[in-house]
């Protein structure tokens, strides 16, 4: 069917540029600042959240939790009207079964078997996501 051309927010250098051949129209978006989500979501079927902070280390953590867990929020307050948001997190998140076999999403995990801020506040969003899908 005939729309819009697919956006993507926030994109920017080589990973942007194979995005323009498939027609998607690419505009600035920040995770801590909601008018730009706002913006970003405006008339879209269809919200793919596949952003993120992603660091090893931060001298500020907070800033982490404010892009990631925060920022998940604004986003799906932003694409309050689009008809899907499809939630991306990521494999840090995922639960580690006691006989060592590979974890899934299904497989229980807790904030406090975690380790560092990235799976931290990746978990965080996830929880803010799971909440707004029930």
């Amino acid at each position: 069917p005939a729309g819009p051309p697919p956006g993507a927010a926030g994109g920017r250098g080589p990973a942007a540029a194979r995005l323009t051949p498939l027609g998607v129209e690419i505009v600035r978006g920040d995770l801590r600042d909601a008018a730009s989500l706002r913006a970003a979501a405006a008339g879209c079927h269809t919200v793919y959240h596949v952003a993120a902070d992603y660091r090893l280390w931060t001298r500020d953590p907070q800033e982490m939790y404010d892009s990631n867990v925060e920022g998940t929020s604004l986003l799906l307050d932003a694409a309050a009207d689009a008809q899907r948001i499809v939630y991306t997190s990521t494999v840090g998140c995922l639960g580690h079964p006691p006989d060592g076999s590979s974890g899934d999403e299904n497989t229980p995990t807790s904030l406090d078997e975690l380790t560092g801020h990235y799976k931290k506040s990746k978990y965080l969003a996830e929880q803010v996501a799971l909440r707004r899908a029930a």
